[in-house]
């Protein structure tokens, strides 16, 4: 790979040029939002859904942009750091934050917005062929509340528990609320499958809410699939015949076991290849 390059404000940098203040209040205080895009065939996908999320989470954050930062402005800044950096298929990072300036207390309010994009093999949505391992993390929460279905930069729960996960030698980690139900994965959403029936954490229980949950929610309900959004807890994994894991990047990844438990992914595989019809050939 020769120079990769970045977009900060609207200005194509290379990523070595790039340079960011120590005062920097994502730095500093994780203080700003991010979305994770898959760009394919050169678009970014699902981006009205991306903008709407980040619309709602700038709100919660108090975060001003100006009018000219709409979705079809964003789209137009991915695909040109894109094809300068001679992308067809990548992984899209949206990071938008407060202005330098104060400490806790913001001096202004106005954001800036950094984007990276990394390549990717194929335009489609790929299942895994190795089913995924998972773990329970339960050294920290997530606590109920206006920022749980943020993708903020603050992400050390996240963190420590991939941490955690690593250190068990599985793949992954859930997180639980802090009424002890399932919240999420470090990075995915999570599924169940019950009797040919698909249930997911709802909003309310503090998990993300994620943009890849969203397609697969309004997939299932114009193509007649029983799908609920509810509380879930850990003896509803025991009792699932399949579970996978959504984001927007790898769309789904299905989990071979939990703790003793080992499970199938034959809707999981069926719904993986309707998201690429869906995504690729027709509406949601």
């Amino acid at each position: 790979m020769g120079m990769q390059w970045v977009n900060h404000n609207g200005n194509i940098v290379s990523y070595g040029g790039l340079i960011i203040s120590p005062s920097n209040r994502a730095f500093r205080y994780g203080d700003g939002i991010f979305e994770s895009i898959r760009f394919a065939n050169g678009i970014p996908l699902w981006m009205q859904f991306h903008w709407e999320r980040l619309i709602k989470s700038l709100k919660v954050l108090q975060i001003s942009v100006p009018e000219s930062w709409d979705e079809e402005f964003f789209t137009n800044q991915i695909i040109l750091l894109c094809q300068k950096n001679q992308f067809i298929n990548a992984r899209i990072r949206l990071n938008i934050f407060r202005q330098d300036g104060g400490f806790y207390k913001p001096e202004v309010n106005d954001g800036s917005f950094l984007i990276e994009a990394s390549p990717l093999q194929h335009p489609q949505y790929q299942l895994n062929e190795k089913g995924i391992l998972l773990e329970t993390y339960t050294q920290i929460t997530k606590t109920k509340n206006i920022l749980s279905a943020l993708k903020t930069n603050n992400a050390l729960p996240n963190v420590m528990a991939a941490n955690y996960a690593k250190s068990k030698n599985a793949d992954d980690a859930i997180l639980l609320n802090d009424s002890g139900n399932i919240a999420e994965a470090t990075s995915s959403n999570i599924f169940i499958v019950k009797n040919g029936k698909y249930y997911t954490p709802s909003i309310e229980e503090a998990c993300v809410d994620g943009v890849m949950r969203r397609v697969i929610m309004e997939m299932a309900a114009n193509h007649q699939i029983q799908m609920y959004d509810c509380a879930l807890s850990l003896n509803d994994l025991f009792d699932a015949d399949e579970i996978f894991l959504t984001n927007a990047i790898c769309g789904m990844k299905w989990v071979l076991g939990f703790k003793e438990k080992r499970y199938y992914h034959q809707n999981s595989g069926k719904l993986m290849s309707l998201l690429n019809s869906v995504t690729f050939t027709e509406d949601v």
